[in-house]
């Protein structure tokens, strides 16, 4: 393939629910070289869109550039989304270096066949793509059976054990077993946490062609839902928030969108997220003392605090229905009073 001069070297990071690809790239941005321009191209499970802020917020860096595309997957549900995002992130940052972090949901085959595209297009040049994997949950099925946990790593170039300041013995031999079994056992292999990562593995030339799998193609388990935005109500009253949904590969979120002004109830809060059953939430929300910032998975994660901000966002995933109405009332409980 012919590689023109002009065209952007461009970066797939892919990995499960959870896996830790926004802490990753937050750690490459803060050590990409001080004279470079990077864009990020995100590309968010739920609707509410909280990793750009999660990177905006523990950003410290000049010359990074952050562009989200909330609600599925990059290549089927958000396509023509994602075309127009990248088109303006390229026009209006002209970045030296392009990352994209699809959705754990996303269907990675097809997101690389469509940057082989562009890349023949001459508008980017594919660099080297990552897969996150968190070796820990290799004993869960819902993990382990989804199609494409097995194809992130696939087309990965460099497949990367994150968190492995938390691993036992036992992980690492199952994430060395697993890759075995699945024929994956030569390709590059690097341990990281909390996000830690040679900026080389990044920049490593791409030796390798792509496997030959077979597209990932429509299922009735696979066709998102249609993008729903409501003002609900309680008692018949109208609530003082925006709550978005989406469902698609068996999996559900629910997020919302408070106004600046709102002030959570931090003891309340996190004794309402500990008593779900949730596969990740992610939220950015003002208490009366700070900004807290939520990122978890399967209920262990990070909490921490921010310096002030005007969001009051926050997104649910699980693998079974949420309960709108019933949850938005457990939710604003939260809220301090107006």
């Amino acid at each position: 393939m012919k590689i023109i001069a002009d065209a952007v070297p461009c970066h797939l990071v892919s990995g499960f629910l959870g896996s830790g690809k926004t802490t990753l790239i937050q750690h490459l941005l803060a050590n990409k070289p001080k004279h470079e321009r990077w864009a990020v191209l995100s590309n968010e499970f739920g609707e509410i869109g909280l990793d750009a802020a999660l990177l905006e917020a523990q950003q410290p860096q000049q010359d990074v550039f952050i562009k989200e595309v909330p609600g599925g997957c990059l290549c089927c549900a958000a396509g023509v989304p994602f075309v127009v995002a990248l088109n303006q992130l390229l026009k209006l940052a002209k970045p030296q270096r392009l990352i994209i972090e699809p959705t754990g949901l996303g269907h990675p085959i097809n997101i690389k066949q469509r940057l082989e595209q562009l890349a023949k297009q001459g508008t980017i040049q594919l660099g080297t793509s990552l897969a996150l994997v968190d070796a820990r949950v290799l004993a869960d099925k819902r993990y382990t059976e989804h199609e494409n946990f097995l194809a992130q790593l696939s087309i990965a170039d460099a497949i990367v054990a994150s968190k492995n300041d938390l691993y036992q013995a036992q992980d690492k031999l199952a994430l060395t077993n697993y890759l075995r079994h699945q024929g994956l056992q030569d390709k590059p292999l690097v341990y990281s946490q909390h996000g830690q990562l040679e900026l080389s593995v990044l920049l490593s030339p791409v030796t390798k062609l792509l496997p030959q799998l077979k597209p990932w193609s429509l299922t009735a388990n696979s066709i998102a839902t249609p993008r729903v935005e409501d003002n609900p109500e309680v008692a018949g009253e109208p609530l003082p928030f925006i709550v978005k949904q989406h469902h698609q590969d068996g999996v559900y979120s629910l997020g919302w969108q408070f106004p600046a002004n709102t002030r959570f109830k931090q003891t309340a809060l996190l004794t309402w997220l500990e008593s779900l059953d949730l596969l990740r939430c992610k939220a950015v929300l003002q208490t009366p003392q700070a900004t807290l910032l939520i990122n978890q998975v399967n209920g262990q994660g990070k909490l921490q605090t921010l310096s002030p901000s005007e969001k009051n966002r926050i997104e649910l995933i699980a693998s079974q229905a949420l309960d709108q109405t019933h949850l938005s009332e457990q939710l604003l409980a939260c809220c301090e009073p107006q």
